[in-house]
């Protein structure tokens, strides 16, 4: 018996919807302390800086980007990657991502340390797609759009 096969147009305009509101920049900007290098890594007072919105975060969304801000004065913020989990777990990815990392997750904390180690902020932004089913998708797509500028959704 021959294999079915469906062929589903992408819905562009979602898509669209998707990356203006992700990439306008971030929402919330990331805070660590002065003291921070890739050597010295603080995560209890990273955690403290930033618990109000790490408990924020918390069934907020299910799409979102981390986004850098150079040192350099006039320096925009630039979108290094985009992931998506489960709404209810959202908080303890980027806390991966931004904080501590999970042995067994493949994070982008050496990244964060190496950016904030050189003097450059750290920012989030989100966004809630439903069905939560359509998270795949979304960030599939946007990941195929922006790869020239999500540097850090390259993997070896």
């Amino acid at each position: 018996m021959p294999s079915q096969s469906f062929d589903f147009t992408v819905d562009e305009d979602l898509v669209s919807q998707c990356q203006a509101a992700l990439m306008a920049g971030p929402k919330h900007e990331f805070s660590y302390p002065e003291t921070c290098s890739a050597t010295n890594w603080p995560i209890d007072e990273i955690k403290k800086t930033n618990a109000e919105l790490l408990r924020s975060l918390r069934h907020r969304a299910n799409v979102y980007a981390i986004f850098v801000k150079a040192s350099v004065p006039g320096s925009a913020w630039e979108v290094k990657y985009v992931g998506q989990r489960k709404a209810k777990e959202l908080r303890e990815r980027l806390t991966h991502h931004l904080i501590c990392k999970h042995p067994r997750t493949g994070s982008k904390l050496a990244s964060v340390k190496e950016a904030v180690s050189q003097g450059s902020r750290i920012g989030i932004s989100y966004i809630t797609v439903k069905p939560e089913s359509l998270r795949v998708f979304v960030e599939e797509a946007l990941i195929s759009r922006c790869r020239s500028s999500l540097s850090w959704n390259h993997q070896g």
